[in-house]
């Protein structure tokens, strides 16, 4: 059975703060702007009706509570889980765009900032998926809610 060093705990800890702060702070950036974000969203071609508002409000509220979750160390496994696939798809969309030329803003920050849709926001995405896959392969930390339920429970 492996043992947690601390050094791992403090690193899973800040890990999961920064990852579940940027998430929370992409969340809240749309959340206010829904409208716009729904526009970005109809940049990459889904146009099907309501479609667009009703997957810009999805993605809002999965970054917002996932967020709180990793900052929390609720469900670390699962929200990490969530939160990869979520990354693996946005990468799964802005290659096309990219490979047919063209430059619209993702809507990743809201209106708080203006990416572009370029091979640098996949090198992000993907260095996003190796963090959060780092976090969904560890074993519970000790400076977490999941580590206190377990122990509430034992």
């Amino acid at each position: 059975m492996e043992t947690n060093t601390p050094i791992r705990d403090y690193t899973v800890l800040i890990l999961r703060i920064l990852l579940g702060s940027l998430f929370v702070f992409s969340g809240s950036a749309k959340l206010f702007n829904l409208n716009e974000f729904a526009k970005s969203i109809i940049e990459f071609g889904f146009t099907w009706g309501s479609f667009p508002y009703i997957l810009s409000v999805l993605i809002t509220l999965i970054e917002l509570i996932a967020g709180v979750c990793l900052v929390l160390g609720l469900w670390i496994k699962m929200t990490s889980g969530v939160l990869m696939g979520l990354l693996l798809l946005f990468i799964a969309v802005i290659i096309p765009q990219i490979a047919v030329g063209n430059v619209i803003d993702c809507g990743c920050f809201g209106p708080l900032a203006d990416s572009k849709v370029d091979v640098t926001l996949i090198i992000r995405d993907v260095f996003l998926s190796i963090l959060t896959f780092i976090l969904f392969n560890q074993n519970k930390s000790r400076f977490s809610l999941d580590s206190l339920i377990v122990k509430g429970v034992a």
